[in-house]
C-alpha cells in the first residue's frame, strides 16, 4: 500500500488504516507481521477467532485491506457496505416510548409548551433511556430525527401484533405532533418532552427550575402575562394565538385556588402535574421560592400551606 511504500498520501490512504483498526477489532490481532508483508496484502483470516466473524464482516475487511488504491474501497462505498448498512438500520423503539408520544399527540398545545419548558432543564442523565432512544434513531448522527429516521422506528412497534402497526398517515401525523417549530426535524429536546416519563414532574427540583424561568420578574407567582410571553416565544407566527391564551387564561383560573390572578408554586405544580400536590413538602417549596424572589412592599395575600392528601398520583397528560 502507498502507506508503506511512501507514496502520495490521499484519503485513500485512510481506508487502509481502517481496513487494519477493524482487523485488529474483529480477530484481536494484526493482519501484517512486517511492512513487507504489508506491501504484499497477504493476510489471513483462519484460526479460532474468526470463526464467529460474519462473512460481510470479513469481506469489509478483505475490500478495505488492497493494496492497489484504486481497488480499495472509499469511504462512501464503506457507507453502502452490507455490514455497515445492517449494523446501522434503524432500532426499534421500546413501547413504553411510543405509548409517550401517542399520548403527546392528544396532549393541548398549551401543555405541549410546558413540556418542552420542562425538557429544556432536563439532561441526558435524567432520561438515560430516552437518550438512547434518541440516538439509536438517529442514524446518521446529525442531532436531528428526519420523517425516515422516526417512521423506521416506529414502524416495528406492536410488529408481533399487526393490527397495533400504526399507518403512514398516522405516523405523519405523530412525527407532526413532535416537531414542536414545524422544523421538518425533531431535535432532541422536541423528543425529549414527548417522550418524558411524566413521573419526573413530581419532582421537587425540576418544577422549582421551571417555575422561575417563568416568573420573569422574580415576584414568586407566575401571572398570566409571563404565560402571555412564554405562549409569544413559542408560537412566533402567532398561528395559535387565540387558542393558546385562551386555554393559559383558562388553566390559570382554574388552578389559582387563592383567587389572587396568579399561580404560586403550588398550584403551578397542580396545573403541571393535574394533580393536587397537597403533601408535596409545601413549606419547603414556598420557603425556596421566598428565598428567591424580590422582596414585596405589601403581603402577599397567599393562602398558608395545607397538609393532607395524596403527594404522587400517576399523571394522566
Amino acid at each position: 500500500s502507498e502507506v508503506v511504500t511512501s507514496s502520495e498520501y490521499t484519503e485513500k490512504c485512510d481506508l487502509w488504516s481502517l481496513g487494519v483498526l477493524l482487523y485488529v477489532m474483529l480477530s484481536g490481532s494484526l493482519p501484517f507481521a512486517s511492512a513487507k508483508a504489508a506491501r504484499t496484502g497477504t493476510f489471513s483470516m483462519e484460526g479460532v477467532e474468526w470463526e464467529q466473524i460474519s462473512e460481510q464482516a470479513r469481506d469489509l475487511v478483505r475490500k478495505l485491506l488492497v493494496v492497489d488504491p484504486e481497488l480499495r474501497l472509499s469511504a462512501a462505498q464503506v457507507l453502502e457496505h452490507p455490514w455497515i448498512v445492517a449494523r446501522g438500520s434503524s432500532k426499534a423503539m421500546p413501547e413504553q416510548v411510543a405509548t409517550r408520544l401517542k399520548r403527546f399527540q392528544q396532549t393541548s398545545n398549551f401543555r405541549k409548551i410546558l413540556l418542552m419548558v420542562v425538557a429544556r432543564h432536563l439532561g441526558a442523565n435524567d432520561l438515560p433511556e430516552i437518550y438512547e432512544t434518541f440516538t439509536a434513531m438517529d442514524t446518521n448522527g446529525d442531532g436531528t430525527l428526519s420523517p425516515e429516521e422516526f417512521r423506521a422506528s416506529l414502524q416495528s412497534v406492536g410488529s408481533k401484533t399487526p393490527s397495533s402497526r400504526a399507518s403512514a398517515e398516522e405516523l405523519a401525523e405523530l412525527f407532526q405532533a413532535v416537531d414542536a417549530n414545524g422544523s421538518g426535524a425533531i431535535d432532541y429536546s422536541e423528543f425529549m418532552a414527548a417522550a418524558i416519563d411524566r413521573k419526573l414532574l413530581f419532582r421537587e427540583d425540576l418544577c422549582l427550575q421551571v417555575f422561575r424561568a417563568l416568573d420573569r420578574d422574580s415576584s414568586g407567582t407566575i401571572s398570566i402575562q409571563e404565560l402571555h410571553d412564554l405562549l409569544r416565544e413559542a408560537d412566533t407566527q402567532d398561528f395559535l394565538g387565540n387558542e393558546l391564551r385562551d386555554e393559559a387564561m383558562h388553566l390559570l383560573e382554574r388552578y389559582d385556588s387563592n383567587g389572587d390572578g396568579e399561580l404560586d408554586i403550588r398550584e403551578f405544580m397542580d396545573l403541571l402535574t393535574q394533580n393536587r400536590v397537597t403533601d408535596f413538602q409545601g413549606k419547603g417549596l414556598q420557603n425556596k421560592v421566598a428565598g428567591h424572589r424580590r422582596q414585596p412592599s405589601g403581603g402577599s395575600g397567599r393562602r398558608p400551606s395545607t397538609t393532607g392528601g395524596s403527594f404522587f398520583e400517576t399523571c394522566p397528560f
